[in-house]
């Protein structure tokens, strides 16, 4: 992908945007005024060449590039300096370790650096990573080396200083980082090497050098090109194989692969592995259940997921059925055993057993990879990211089209959400704007995107001067880099008196509604934006496990609506917290009595506000200390005088489906590694203690908040929720 990111033109945009905002008490609120849609129109993008790397090409040991289009995406910067960031990479993929070259053009002396965030992190004056890189320079030749420490999806931040005006934007592709700890990795797009158009040699691109091979040209795969736009290793299901004699030790596997129909019904039909050593994976055809085998000839178990990494099954099995895969349609499956096994010889395609070869895989393979070790969440996050794109979606870019473009005027700023339909491939969406009318294409104005892909997506645009504006949705495609024009329309921000939460020392902020958000079609949150100085935006990748977002507050207010069961958000961004409140409700139908319920906070680092209700406290309170002795006291509703500090406290209780104000304030600050919310997080498996309830608001302060602060606090709440 080549992708160009130019800065040019007036400094208003950017400096209103992104520089660090004040008090949002002195934040004009946003009136929406005319919205025009204009004529869209599906360009003609062409799909990359699909063609995979053939004859051999060689190994040293980082994935190429994708193709792509190039992409010009434009913010402003002052009268007269331009800046123009050259990526000509895109999403990767990259191994920890390995490099990323930013090339860079301006036309005056600039200072430029570059930040690693994860993705759904804040790029502005609030980040708190370390530098990567900075340079400073005038001309066509500069660059930047952004070196990746870890696997997961990974954003670039630059920071540009021009004439002392400095100035903040992420790379609109999050870069997909794979996980450490692999042992092979066969893909079709490289390391093929083909002899009268079968294949030879399949080459392992981990840089281990564990490449696959058979010697008799009539057991030899061939290359199919039809069933994708990547082409594909395709075996026969009679003799076709591959077969390779190193040691690897191996815990999870990830097999992309596409079962014919011609699969013969009575076989079991391997993708990869050693049956005799109890670590495969094999489609299993021989019911009309379809199964998956991951023990071979052993009662190896192991955790799946299939078509969804970031879903993973929390049982082991040695063998899956049913299971979700379909002939003639390309899956992606992954296994982790409970421990890593040693295996030490490789058999694609063929199964065998005691010198058994009765047993041959009839399909494709695409890729395969193999790790030593389990993989966390963030790793699985960025493979499922990076295997979708190249195998599961439409490369060509949609239509912009949504369904539905609401706007809301809210204290905080401009609230910007719409839903968008089903299919549209890997595209999202991107907002620019700039001040009176639209702009021209989606290359002009001050640019903003939502940061994932998603059917329902919203965004709050903040600290905007007073005045007229005019903004363009655009798509954005992360596989091809392409983008197209969409819908535009107007706002106007004009000054009115609202009353908002005190800003100073404010390091995380929920608010449903508000909060930027990932929203499926169910109403599910996948993600939820933190407006304190944190970042600690919240997430959920398993479907099972999102908190509902619905209109059950008060005069229909939006709140996070969690079953009890295994429902939970969580981040791994730390923050110093002394204050904590929140606007919550407990519901009589669904809160285990056995449970203790966690609004917020971390249990192991002993700092967290959660719901008391177990039968051992006879009245209704909340726990501060988590596994520590931590204190705190606390206000519940409209009392204004604060309890004794308790590790455990029942002396003001809270009532069931009712909602409440809680304002506690521990006995110093506490510093924590990270954010559960709905249930107790870190040493406690899903499922053992989950919030039953509703939880409309969260504040948290890093000081103690004066009476004249709390007396303010409480008026802003009052006002938004009624109470």
């Amino acid at each position: 992908m080549l992708l160009r990111l130019i800065l040019t033109g007036c400094l208003i945009l950017m400096t209103s945007c992104n520089k660090k905002s004040g008090s949002p008490d002195e934040q004009p609120a946003v009136v929406v005024s005319s919205q025009e849609v204009d004529s869209i129109q599906s360009p003609n993008v062409p799909k990359p060449d699909g063609n995979p790397l053939l004859p051999d090409q060689a190994n040293e040991g980082k994935p190429g590039p994708q193709a792509a289009e190039d992409v010009v995406a434009a913010v402003s910067t002052p009268a007269g300096a331009s800046l123009e960031l050259i990526d000509s990479e895109g999403y990767g993929p990259y191994l920890p370790g390995s490099t990323k070259t930013i090339q860079v053009r301006a036309n005056e002396t600039i200072s430029v650096a570059a930040f690693l965030l994860n993705e759904g992190q804040s790029c502005d004056a609030s980040t708190t990573q370390d530098e990567l890189e900075a340079i400073t320079g005038e001309g066509n030749d500069l660059s930047l080396a952004i070196i990746f420490p870890s696997s997961g999806l990974k954003l670039i931040c630059i920071r540009a200083l021009f004439s002392g005006e400095t100035l903040y934007q992420s790379l609109p592709v999050a870069a997909v980082v794979l996980p450490e700890g692999m042992e092979v990795w066969y893909r079709s797009d490289a390391g093929v090497t083909l002899v009268d158009g079968r294949v030879s040699q399949w080459q392992d691109q981990s840089g281990n050098m564990r490449h696959l091979s058979v010697g008799s040209a009539d057991q030899q795969p061939r290359v199919d090109q039809a069933s994708h736009q990547l082409a594909m290793v395709d075996f026969d299901g009679v003799d076709d194989r591959l077969l390779g004699d190193a040691t690897l030790d191996v815990q999870t596997v990830i097999a992309v692969h596409r079962v014919d129909d011609s699969q013969n019904s009575s076989l079991l039909g391997q993708i990869w592995g050693s049956y005799s050593e109890g670590v495969h994976i094999a489609t299993d055809p021989r019911d009309t259940n379809h199964g998956i085998s991951f023990d071979g000839s052993s009662s190896h178990s192991a955790r799946y997921a299939v078509d969804d990494l970031t879903s993973l099954s929390s049982s082991y099995v040695t063998h899956l059925t049913p299971a979700p895969w379909e002939y003639n349609k390309i899956h992606y499956t992954l296994a982790e055993y409970g421990s890593a096994y040693s295996i030490t010889s490789q058999s694609m395609a063929q199964l065998t057993a005691g010198g058994s070869s009765e047993h041959f895989y009839g399909g494709q393979i695409g890729e395969l990879l193999a790790f030593s070790r389990a993989l966390s969440l963030e790793d699985r996050q960025a493979l499922d990211r990076y295997l979708r794109l190249r195998w599961k979606e439409d490369t060509s870019l949609a239509p912009i089209d949504p369904l539905s473009l609401d706007f809301q005027q809210l204290p905080l700023g401009l609230r910007i959400q719409w839903q968008v339909a089903e299919g549209q491939g890997a595209t999202y969406h991107t907002i620019s704007y700039q001040a009176n009318t639209a702009p021209a294409s989606c290359q002009q104005g001050q640019q903003i995107s939502s940061g994932a892909i998603g059917l329902n997506q919203s965004y709050l645009l903040q600290g905007l001067e007073l005045g007229t504006y005019g903004f363009r949705i655009c798509g954005f495609n992360i596989a091809t880099g392409a983008s197209s024009d969409g819908i535009t329309g107007s706002f106007t921000v004009n000054e009115v008196e609202a009353k908002a939460p005190p800003a100073d020392g404010l390091v995380h902020w929920l608010k449903p509604g508000v909060s930027s958000a990932n929203i499926d079609s169910s109403n599910r949150v996948s993600q939820i934006s933190d407006l304190g100085s944190a970042s600690a935006h919240l997430g959920q990748a398993t479907l099972g496990s999102q908190p509902l977002i619905e209109a059950s507050g008060p005069q229909g207010q939006s709140m996070l609506v969690f079953d009890g069961v295994d429902d939970y958000l969580e981040s791994s961004q730390g923050l110093v917290a002394r204050t904590v409140i929140a606007v919550f409700r407990v519901n009589s139908t669904g809160q285990d009595s056995q449970d203790l319920g966690q609004i917020w906070g971390h249990y192991s680092d002993g700092a967290h506000v959660a719901c008391e209700n177990r039968s051992s406290q006879p009245y209704l309170g909340f726990s501060f200390d988590g596994s520590s002795s931590t204190k705190a006291r606390y206000q519940l509703q409209n009392d204004t005088s604060f309890t004794n500090f308790f590790e455990n406290g029942n002396s003001s209780p809270w009532a069931y489906d009712t909602l409440e104000l809680v304002i506690a304030e521990f006995d110093a600050g506490k510093t924590i590694s990270g954010i559960t919310m709905g249930h107790l997080g870190s040493g406690f498996a899903v499922g053992s203690h989950h919030f039953a309830g509703a939880i409309g608001e969260v504040l948290v302060y890093d000081r103690v908040l004066t009476e004249s602060e709390l007396q303010s606090l409480r008026d802003y709440l009052t006002e938004n929720w009624f109470l």
